[in-house]
């Protein structure tokens, strides 16, 4: 991620071409851990993630304590025009004083809140494409 945010791509060599962040084409956001499931295993393929970033962690995490605290699951994937997910950012919702807010699951109880990203486009991407996702 510290090329993605501070641009330090020179020594970053992407796996595949760089995409263009026009190329992000479509979002879709899932309102079950059971249903991002096949996009999310796809996405931790020959990636590196912390424990935290998996599926199972976050799944076994919801399945109590997220249950308990009667959070909803908001899992946002992005897609690129190859209909290839390149961002997979997994929250969960609460309502709360007439609001409702979205927050990284597993709260205090993991260290590293943060997307899953395809490795390609994290390595071409600026901070400005991040934010636009």
């Amino acid at each position: 991620m510290a090329a993605v945010i501070q641009r330090e791509t020179d020594h970053v060599a992407p796996l595949l071409a760089p995409i263009p962040v026009a190329a992000v084409c479509r979002v879709e956001i899932h309102d079950s851990f059971a249903g991002s499931m096949p996009v999310w295993r796809r996405m931790e393929a020959g990636q590196s993630l912390t424990p935290y970033q998996h599926f199972d962690f976050l799944t076994a995490w919801q399945d109590t304590v997220g249950e308990h605290r009667q959070l909803k699951p908001y899992i946002v994937v992005a897609y690129d025009t190859n209909d290839r997910p390149v961002m997979l950012l997994p929250l969960v919702t609460q309502r709360e004083a007439g609001y409702t807010a979205a927050f990284f699951p597993a709260g205090k109880h993991s260290t590293f809140n943060m997307p899953l990203w395809d490795s390609a486009y994290a390595a071409a991407a600026s901070a400005d494409d991040v934010r636009q996702i």
